[in-house]
């Protein structure tokens, strides 16, 4: 089962405490990601959900005046008016963008921990990263990345969905970048249309298993074998009549 990603939503803050993108309806079982940006003066603080889901940070990545950060939650708690909140430690100001993603049909232990790496490339870049190898080819590959320069900058990268926040004059410009893995070697992503000093990450998220399941028939007191049964059954024979 691949994974897709029904929700990717945005918000950005000028001089704010804290940032929350607009409430989605969101299902039960999903795999959520938060990244946000901030200057690399500010702590954060563990992201928080209005369903009460306990996240885990992945990455935190500083390069000069600039820092990226990326949290994940699998199996969570869905539903309507789903809101995450991303915030800075110690009552802190700053100019954050942050990005809540929701992945799909991901498997309940869907972070593949073999996958995350994460680099600070200098201008003029390139700005280019590779992951960690898969655990399996069904998987999803999420990047992150965000610029110290001031001005628009236009992210961008082959093979990739990209969602961003550009405008390098109110904000600090982020971007999150999704797509399906391509086997289970290293995913590579370069990120195009920007300058300056970069922060960048990438992980992998595991999708759930399809097909049928198995069952395990315990044996009675006295019976001395056990089966495991798969796929569809048959019918079983009529039992022999005892002799008289």
């Amino acid at each position: 089962m691949a994974i897709t990603f029904p929700n990717v939503v945005k918000a950005v803050g000028a001089g704010v405490t804290s940032v929350t993108p607009s409430g989605v309806t969101t299902t039960t079982g999903s795999t959520f990601v938060i990244k946000c940006s901030a200057g690399s003066g500010v702590t954060f603080s563990t992201p928080t959900d209005s369903k009460g889901n306990t996240y885990t940070l992945i990455d935190n990545q500083v390069n000069g005046s600039v820092q990226v950060s990326a949290w994940r939650c699998s199996n969570g708690t869905g539903g309507s008016g789903h809101t995450a909140t991303c915030s800075f430690a110690a009552g802190a100001t700053d100019y954050p963008v942050m990005h809540f993603l929701e992945l799909a049909g991901a498997d309940a232990a869907s972070y593949d921990a073999t996958s995350i790496n994460s680099t600070s490339p200098a201008d003029p870049g390139p700005y280019s990263l590779t992951s960690g190898s898969l655990a399996q080819a069904d998987e999803a590959v999420v990047a992150w990345a965000a610029s110290e320069a001031g001005g628009t900058q236009n992210y961008a990268a082959s093979g990739y969905t990209v969602a961003s926040e550009t405008d390098g004059n109110n904000y600090w410009t982020s971007a999150v970048f999704y797509k399906q893995a391509s086997g289970t070697g290293g995913q590579s992503i370069t990120v195009t249309g920007i300058n300056g000093n970069v922060a960048m990450g990438i992980a992998a998220f595991k999708a759930a298993a399809g097909g049928g399941s198995s069952a395990t028939i315990t044996p009675a007191a006295g019976v001395a074998t056990a089966s495991t049964l798969t796929g569809a059954s048959t019918a079983a024979s009529a039992p022999t009549a005892a002799p008289r």
